[in-house]
C-alpha cells in the first residue's frame, strides 16, 4: 500500500485485503510461532474481532475485541525492544475505556522479553494454545501411536474412491458450493461461523494473492471436503480451515493426512491452531498426538 496510507499511532484503520502486501512482509519477517500472527488468520477473523491496525515506533500493532466486549490488542510485531510499545499500547487501551486493557495471546518469546518486569501481570490462556505436531504424525503417519489413524485412512480408502484437487478457477464454484452446504448445516446462528464463511470465500477467490494452499476432496465427482493452509514460518505450516462432510466416516482423518502429504511434505511441523476451550475440538486435536502446545498469555499492566 502507498506509504501515505500507512496509519501512524494513535490512528488505526480496519484491516482489509489491500493491507496484505505491507503487513505480510512484517509478519513473516518476525518468524511467528502463533497462528494469530499470519495475515490470513487476521483476515479470516477481521470482522468477527473488528480488527484494526496501526504503526508505532517501527512496530505494527493490532487491536480488536479478542476477548468478548473488551477492546484488546495483540503483541507489537517487529524487530527491537517491544516493551515501550507494549506499555504505550496498554495505556492507550485504558484511555479508550477498556476495563481489562490487555495484550492477548502473547507468545513465550514476548513473555521472555518482559520477564522480571514488575509493571506487567501475566495470565495463561490455555483455550488459545496452538497444537503443534511433527509432520510425520500426518505424513507418513509413522509410529505406534498413529496405528488407529492409519486404520481410519485404510477403512476410508476401502469404502471410497476420493479425488484430490488443488483449488483452482476450474473447480472454484464446486468448492464454494460445498462450503455453502457445510456452513448452512453448522451455522446455528453463530456469528463466528458467518464471519469465517465470508472471509474463506474471499480468500479462495483470491488464492494466488494470499499465497495459500487449498485443496478439495471429491467423491463421486462431488466436493465433500476442503482445507486451507500456508507456511507460518520457515519450518511450520499452519492449517487455517478444514471442513468435511460429517456423514462420511473418516473423511476428516483422510483429508488432514492427504493435504499435509501433498502440500507440506518438506516442513518439520504442522500447527493446527487452538481448541477454544471446546472439549470436542480438544479431543480431536489430542488424537493426533501433539509434540507440544504453543502457549499464549494475556498481558496486563499492574
Amino acid at each position: 500500500m502507498p506509504k501515505s496510507n500507512i496509519p501512524v499511532f494513535p490512528d488505526f484503520i480496519p484491516l482489509t485485503i489491500d493491507d496484505k502486501k505491507f503487513l505480510d512482509h512484517i509478519l513473516k519477517s518476525d518468524n511467528p510461532v502463533t497462528s494469530e500472527l499470519s495475515f490470513t488468520n487476521l483476515f479470516i477473523w477481521r470482522e468477527f474481532y473488528r480488527i484494526s491496525w496501526s504503526t508505532l515506533n517501527g512496530f505494527v500493532i493490532f487491536t480488536g475485541f479478542f476477548s468478548g466486549s473488551d477492546l484488546g490488542a495483540l503483541v507489537p510485531v517487529g524487530r527491537g525492544d517491544r516493551v515501550p510499545a507494549a506499555l504505550r499500547l496498554l495505556s492507550f487501551l485504558k484511555t479508550l475505556g477498556s476495563e481489562r486493557a490487555s495484550i492477548e495471546r502473547a507468545d513465550s518469546k514476548f513473555l521472555s522479553e518482559i520477564e522480571g518486569d514488575s509493571r506487567f501481570s501475566v495470565e495463561p490462556q490455555p483455550e488459545h494454545f496452538d497444537y503443534l505436531y511433527p509432520l510425520k504424525n500426518f505424513y507418513p503417519m509413522s509410529g505406534r501411536k498413529l496405528h488407529g489413524k492409519r486404520n481410519h485412512v485404510s477403512q476410508f480408502l476401502r469404502k471410497q474412491t476420493a479425488g484430490y484437487e488443488p483449488v483452482s478457477k476450474s473447480n472454484l464454484d464446486n468448492c464454494l458450493e460445498f462450503l455453502n452446504r457445510w456452513y448452512k448445516r453448522e451455522y446455528r446462528g453463530e456469528a463466528a461461523l458467518y464471519s469465517e464463511h465470508k472471509s474463506v470465500t474471499e480468500i479462495l477467490k483470491n488464492l494466488e494473492y494470499f499465497n495459500c494452499r487449498a485443496a478439495a476432496l471429491t467423491i463421486n465427482e462431488k466436493v465433500e471436503a476442503l482445507t486451507l493452509g500456508e507456511l507460518l514460518n520457515n519450518d511450520t505450516a499452519v492449517i487455517h480451515v478444514e471442513k468435511a462432510n460429517h456423514d462420511i466416516h473418516n473423511l476428516y482423518t483422510y483429508i488432514a493426512s492427504r493435504f499435509c502429504a501433498e502440500e507440506f511434505g518438506n516442513v518439520k511441523f504442522i500447527n493446527r491452531e487452538q481448541d477454544l476451550g471446546k472439549e470436542n475440538l480438544k479431543k480431536a486435536k489430542m488424537s493426533w498426538y501433539p509434540c507440544m502446545l504453543v502457549k499464549k498469555f494475556r498481558i496486563t499492566r499492574k
